[in-house]
């Protein structure tokens, strides 16, 4: 039922790198198995060593959490004076807080439920220093706004925690924090992976994703481990770089979760992060996307990607470009079969 498809083409030319010596290029073209999303796997774009995807500039990412933390909106001097609250008739208190996570209205939003989560006090953390306990606040706080949000106005049913790491990722902001957004219609790809589920489901009498969990542990190829009921493989039709999908195969959305969970999930996250790290690697988004709330969904379960995008240089180039923006394939130079079995060494 679950079939991945990949295409195979070779670009020839006379090499000015190799004294115009005739170079053979070898590409993979996959297709997502539920969506359709297609990737191309180049591998000799590792040989440019540098130039697409350069390493972490550390003491320039040094000078520039030190540089805005003086602006900083999210460290304790100025959180309370700097940053909005909710009506009291949605939040009490206005914010919500737990430990050293601090749970906010983002003053530009995206949606009617659009919230920031601070992480922790501590103005600048490099990717491999943010740690398990870090993650569980921030994440706890997610849960329960979305919570709230579902309880205050039942319309909004399609949830989503998000993050953006340093500024190449699209942060505004240095400070660790998370975005969380509940929608009154799901975004554009939460809406294709319910329909293709629902679509796969209708069609095969099972739900993709157990079945996707099922096939990769068989493959053994993709396959990564598992912390509590989170099951972790690498994406075999990329959507950014380095994807890791986590999927619940027992959650078909949020309010499944238990604080188990979430502790289970953040610490797989610093795993992973200190893998990235490993890797001189700074960035990061990710997105966890739920099933409709209070709704049975037999067809979907709770899924988180995350990918790394353009490391904190100076003067550092998009990885978007019109390959990824407007004909909407992703570019990849790490083949996720390799990147599965080094992340295995982490787990």
């Amino acid at each position: 039922m679950i079939r991945f498809k990949k295409y195979s083409e070779t670009a020839e030319f006379h090499n000015p790198l190799n004294k115009f010596e005739k170079t053979k290029i070898n590409l993979e073209i996959r297709e997502d198995p539920l969506t359709g999303f297609k990737s191309l796997i180049n591998e000799y774009l590792a040989n440019k060593g540098g130039l697409l995807y350069p390493y972490t500039d550390y003491e320039y990412l040094n000078y520039i959490g030190e540089m805005d933390k003086e602006y900083c909106f999210m460290c304790d001097e100025k959180i309370e004076k700097s940053t909005p609250y909710y009506p009291e008739d949605f939040i009490k208190q206005g914010r919500l807080k737990y430990k050293d996570a601090v749970l906010f209205p983002n003053l530009f939003p995206l949606s009617k439920f659009h919230a920031v989560v601070r992480l922790t006090s501590e103005h600048f953390k490099k990717l491999g220093e943010i740690n398990s306990k870090m993650l569980f606040n921030g994440l706890k706080l997610a849960f329960d706004f979305l919570k709230k949000s579902f309880e205050y106005d039942k319309r909004y049913r399609y949830p989503t925690i998000n993050a953006n790491f340093m500024f190449p990722s699209g942060a505004s902001a240095t400070h660790p924090h998370f975005q969380i957004m509940n929608f009154f219609v799901p975004s554009t790809f939460h809406q294709l992976l319910l329909d293709k589920s629902k679509e796969y489901y209708e069609k095969y009498g099972s739900c993709y994703f157990i079945d996707l969990i099922k096939t990769e542990k068989e493959l053994d190829e993709r396959y990564i481990g598992e912390i509590g009921e989170g099951v972790w493989i690498s994406a075999y039709s990329p959507m950014g770089r380095n994807e890791i999908q986590i999927i619940w195969p027992k959650k078909e959305n949020f309010f499944h979760f238990t604080e188990n969970d979430i502790k289970d999930l953040s610490e797989g996250l610093e795993k992973l992060f200190i893998y990235f790290h490993s890797k001189k690697i700074s960035t990061y988004n990710f997105s966890l996307l739920s099933g409709p709330l209070n709704e049975k969904a037999p067809y979907y379960r709770c899924i988180m990607k995350i990918i790394n995008r353009q490391n904190v240089v100076k003067h550092h180039r998009t990885d978007d470009a019109f390959f990824q923006k407007i004909l909407q394939n992703e570019l990849s130079e790490i083949v996720p079969e390799q990147l599965a079995k080094e992340v295995r060494d982490f787990f």
